[in-house]
């Protein structure tokens, strides 16, 4: 009979979801309610707040990725501890910038498909490796224009243990 031992080494000891969940960044309040009448003027019917909420039920820091498309002088994105992430790029449209929080790498991704790093855009205040904390997050975006942001988070929940 042959005894024998294996040992492990790992990296980062969490084990990660591997379908990430995708949400849209921001949501839209509504302004009015049923019955309502057209009396004054334009009708708007919500308004764009660039906020997003994420409860993270988990009691382990979780990366993100966010994926900005559509057009903006900058992209900054920050959370409720104070932490932030400015990319000083202005995007054009037709292209996508993915800002990943678990490598701290910012991809500029052009109309024709091509890549290229972007984090000399970054500001070196900075928090490339932000992380959605224990419980409520609130993350705001930002991207210097009044036009409507096309943003979505993707998270891949961890989970400790085997």
């Amino acid at each position: 009979l042959a005894k024998f031992e294996v040992n492990f080494l790992a990296d980062d000891p969490m084990w990660r979801d591997a379908i990430s969940t995708e949400y849209i960044f921001g949501t839209v309040e509504p302004l009015f309610k049923f019955p309502f009448t057209f009396a004054n003027g334009p009708i708007k019917f919500g308004e764009w707040q660039k906020e997003f909420t994420y409860v993270n039920t988990n009691d382990t820091e979780t990366p993100f990725k966010l994926v900005v498309e559509g057009v903006g002088d900058y992209c900054q994105i920050s959370n409720d501890n104070g932490e932030f992430i400015r990319v000083n790029k202005a995007i054009t449209d037709g292209q996508k910038l993915i800002i990943d929080t678990s490598t701290g790498i910012v991809k500029l991704i052009y109309a024709n498909g091509t890549e290229s790093y972007a984090n000399q855009y970054a500001t070196l205040d900075s928090t490339l490796d932000m992380k959605l904390h224990e419980d409520s997050n609130v993350m705001a975006y930002d991207n210097g224009v009044a036009i409507l942001p096309i943003a979505t988070i993707q998270i891949n929940q961890y989970y400790l243990g085997v």
